[in-house]
């Protein structure tokens, strides 16, 4: 089965989708959703952009931190029990935002606890655990530090925090993503996805099993270069690694909500080069994920196949991430 897409400048890529079970689970959301609006390619990086990350204007930041600290405020107003643990700052290290969004998800996944206590075996635990089941053991396993009081609020004011601490995040750089950079351990990493985004009931999204995951990685993974996207509670497995979050916390996965997105490493003259194959092969990422002892179909984005033919791209690498973000005429499944 081939993935062709046709963008309007006459630009073709053909892709050679895997026989996976998560492929097939991939296809049919694609199938389902497709018609319900078109799809657009955004340009991202895969070290995050955050070896050289934007000045933002004067303001900005004491602006996001006076949001974030009004949210904690409000919600600690609407709990009984310990209030939220952090402060944002005007100025904060990864680290400092990572404590914040920590206790932000740990707060809203369990409903009465910042801080869940647990250790490395029942973390572990976890990443072996269904999707369903394993957000009910967060639920019934964290200690109980706080009551809600009015839950709309707190849900409101939770995801204030978020967004804001996600709107902050790009302006801090990361050494982890300098060294990527500085030793060609990143590429470009085109998004494809719909516009305006997966919301409401109309659309159609499935989670892979572990069982499905276990087969849906075939051959040497670094030789795909198009990967299934997935909309995920917490983050990915390379999020992870350039926020300095530890990969074995309980939200940090590599699949969830597939709903025929996917992501593209724009292929290079040399492939030894500037591609996905120095990301994720004898990387600094990839060795530091071996040393969690995680199975590796538990920590990469499935693959959804590889580029096998193109036309009208440019030699160039840096055109080439430009025509392939480019509008986009058609996407089509051929058998």
């Amino acid at each position: 089965m081939n993935l062709f897409i046709k963008y309007k400048s006459d630009i073709l890529l053909d892709i050679e989708l895997l026989d996976t079970p998560a492929v097939k689970k991939w296809v049919f959301c694609f199938l389902s959703n497709k018609h319900l609006t078109p799809m657009e390619s955004v340009r991202t990086y895969w070290n995050q952009g955050a070896h050289n990350p934007p000045n933002y204007t004067p303001g900005t930041k004491k602006l996001l931190s006076r949001k974030i600290n009004d949210a904690i405020s409000i919600i600690n107003g609407v709990i009984a029990g310990q209030e939220f643990p952090y402060q944002a700052k005007e100025e904060m290290s990864i680290i400092e935002t990572q404590q914040i969004h920590r206790s932000f998800t740990t707060g809203i996944t369990t409903g009465k606890a910042w801080k869940h206590g647990w250790d490395h075996n029942q973390l572990y635990k976890f990443k072996s655990m269904e999707w369903p089941e394993k957000r009910q053991a967060f639920k019934d396993l964290a200690p109980k530090q706080f009551e809600i009081l009015d839950l709309n609020t707190f849900n409101k004011q939770c995801h204030i925090i978020n967004d804001c601490i996600h709107s902050y995040e790009p302006s801090i750089f990361s050494q982890r993503s300098k060294d990527s950079y500085d030793k060609v351990q990143s590429a470009a990493y085109l998004y494809t996805k719909y516009k305006g985004g997966v919301e409401g009931a109309n659309w159609t999204t499935l989670t892979p099993t572990l069982e499905e995951l276990r087969y849906s990685f075939p051959g040497d993974y670094a030789e795909y270069d198009v990967h299934m996207h997935s909309h995920i509670f917490g983050k990915t497995y390379r999020e992870t690694y350039f926020e300095y979050d530890p990969a074995i916390e309980f939200d940090v996965t590599n699949v969830e909500n597939i709903a025929g997105e996917f992501l593209i490493s724009p292929p290079s003259k040399d492939r030894h080069e500037a591609d996905f194959r120095r990301c994720v092969k004898n990387s600094d990422w990839s060795n530091w994920l071996d040393e969690t002892n995680l199975p590796f179909y538990l920590t990469r984005t499935p693959p959804l196949g590889k580029i096998v033919c193109w036309s009208n791209l440019s030699d160039d690498y840096t055109e080439r991430q430009n025509q392939l973000t480019a509008e986009i005429e058609s996407i089509d499944l051929q058998w």
